[in-house]
């Protein structure tokens, strides 16, 4: 199985792909989906496609402020979820975040998504609550 990431160039797979993975949450914070957001942050962040083979299987995207990484988005088909992607994923982050010699990786997730344990294993640490959602950071070492 070799996972690739490239720039991303289906942006309704990746808009399809998040809505759908993050409904459940959205619905217990009646959050409604908006579109003109995610169109809007679409030029704003570095968007990528996770691929298996020729398959995109996963979308991955990123900011960058001052010295700081920001995780906007990992979503993976079902399929592919607790398949170790997703740290493979992070992973990759944490190593161009240490090429580019920034000083951490920032996240947020929402306190009952069960992606939190694998930031938490991967070294990520709470900094904050708020609206539902843990804000994480890993610090990068100098």
């Amino acid at each position: 199985m070799q996972i690739t990431i490239k720039n991303a160039v289906d942006k309704r797979f990746s808009e399809q792909l998040t809505r759908d993975n993050m409904a459940p949450y959205y619905r217990q914070q009646n959050i409604l989906w908006n579109r003109q957001r995610f169109d809007r942050n679409w030029s704003r962040y570095q968007n990528y496609e996770v691929h298996i083979d020729d398959q995109a299987i996963g979308i991955l995207r990123i900011s960058f402020a001052e010295s700081i990484c920001y995780i906007r988005e990992i979503q993976l088909l079902p399929a592919y979820q607790g398949s170790g992607i997703g740290s493979k994923l992070l992973d990759w982050v944490l190593d161009r975040s240490r090429q580019k010699q920034l000083e951490s990786v920032r996240l947020s997730v929402y306190t009952n998504n069960p992606a939190r344990r694998l930031y938490s294993r991967k070294g990520f640490t709470i900094k904050q609550m708020h609206q539902g959602m843990y804000r994480m950071q890993y610090r990068l070492s100098a």
